[in-house]
């Protein structure tokens, strides 16, 4: 980025997307790299929360923003290839839809964070890792 003079290095970010693969991260370091970079994310979504709130509050934000707004989770049961194909299925929808409202007035600074973070199974009555049990009635509800 532009410094005030040639002593100065500024660096600004040239995309506006921070993803990685945790296939090259597999090393100790790497791993308490991702660790790191988890945690960082979870603070700028707490952040980003925070200013959302008061952004609505203080009525920066159209009442038009409120419908669209909001966190959502999902505990699904995924293959390692389907959680892969849901990280490239999204990736391609958030740059088609940024793509579509590049220019539009109306297109706000939106902050998105998707997690895709595998639980490993705790040995649950009933859970496929365990296919010795099987679920109770009210289990099964």
């Amino acid at each position: 980025a532009r410094g005030r003079d040639k002593r100065e290095r500024r660096w600004e970010a040239v995309h506006a997307t921070t993803s990685w693969n945790g296939a090259d991260m597999t090393s100790p370091g790497g791993r308490a790299v991702l660790s790191e970079i988890r945690r960082r994310q979870l603070e700028h979504l707490n952040t980003s929360v925070v200013q959302h709130e008061a952004d609505i509050e203080a009525r920066r934000l159209p009442e038009t923003w409120q419908g669209p707004s909001g966190i959502g989770d999902w505990m699904l049961r995924l293959r390692p290839e389907s959680l892969s194909e849901l990280w490239r299925v999204l990736e391609q929808a958030l740059e088609d839809l940024a793509h579509a409202d590049e220019k539009d007035p109306q297109a706000e600074q939106v902050m998105v964070l998707f997690a895709g973070l595998p639980l490993a199974s705790r040995g649950r009555v009933g859970d496929p890792a365990d296919p010795g049990t099987t679920p109770s009635e009210t289990e099964r509800e």
